[in-house]
């Protein structure tokens, strides 16, 4: 069972190149399951982030985060990164991948999932925000030097007034440490038009609504969030999830296109025109 794969964006949101097929002519798992620590792909799958850059050319990281969810039950065991580099010598470029070791680096059932909401890098750092562990509807904030990203140990974390070395404990922290409060999914931009970061998400509460907040800063603080685009759900009673934006269709950033998961898995584009 595939839980994640890599494709290679076009001019079209909705059209994507998939630079590696099995010998099915499907897209192959791409974060890899590692059978040495007992994870079976028929109970195991892993979420994946958007690949952030490092400093060295053709090279990022990804963030990942382990799921063991036998007979579909969610059991989310932690959150780590993984190596990526692409080799542009043929078109499409073929990206590789390794996981970082241990196993993972912050524990799910006691530490924030770094990077399950998305990544981003700015200037010298690479930014991973995450939900908070199982019943916590907070969303937390680590960083790293992009030439560090691949050392656990480099890594800092926001607790709500500064950033600190010693990671958060995700059984004790609430909203003071956090910088958002229930996401689904969503992606941090800098907008070049507005000169801020802007935040392009769902949120939890099943609207079918694309919504954006902004901030100065990668870690807020963020306004209020406004309605870019009111969905409309496919199927009675479902909803939007997953809302992604694409600044580079338009790196003047006067519009936005945004593309997100209208349920069952139908995925869709809308182009946002700024005023």
């Amino acid at each position: 069972m595939t839980s994640d794969s890599v494709a290679v964006a076009t001019h079209n949101p909705l059209v994507v190149v998939d630079p590696v097929l099995n010998s099915d002519g499907y897209p192959p798992q791409f974060c890899p399951l590692i059978s040495s620590f007992g994870e079976d792909p028929a109970e195991c799958a892993l979420g994946i982030t958007n690949v952030v850059e490092t400093t060295v050319w053709n090279e990022g990281i990804m963030f990942f985060l382990l799921n063991h969810r036998p007979n579909g039950t969610n059991n989310l065991m932690g959150a780590g990164v993984a190596s990526v580099t692409l080799d542009t010598s043929s078109y499409p470029p073929v990206p590789q991948i390794s996981r970082l070791p241990p196993q993972y680096w912050w524990d799910a059932t006691c530490e924030p999932w770094y990077g399950d909401v998305c990544a981003l890098r700015w200037d010298d750092h690479i930014y991973a925000y995450g939900h908070g562990i199982e019943g916590n509807p907070w969303v937390y904030l680590a960083r790293v030097r992009a030439d560090e990203a691949t050392n656990v140990n480099c890594y800092e974390y926001w607790n709500g007034a500064t950033w600190q070395s010693e990671r958060l404990n995700g059984i004790a922290i609430g909203e003071k440490e956090s910088v958002f409060w229930q996401i689904n999914q969503g992606q941090v931009i800098w907008s070049s038009y507005f000169g801020c970061f802007l935040f392009v998400y769902c949120d939890n509460w099943m609207n079918s609504k694309v919504l954006l907040k902004s901030a100065q800063r990668p870690e807020g603080p963020w306004s209020d969030p406004i309605t870019l685009y009111q969905a409309r759900p496919l199927t009675d009673g479902s909803s939007i999830y997953a809302a992604v934006p694409h600044p580079y269709f338009d790196e003047s950033g006067k519009t936005l296109v945004v593309t997100f998961t209208n349920h069952p898995n139908t995925i869709q584009a809308v182009r946002i025109v700024f005023g």
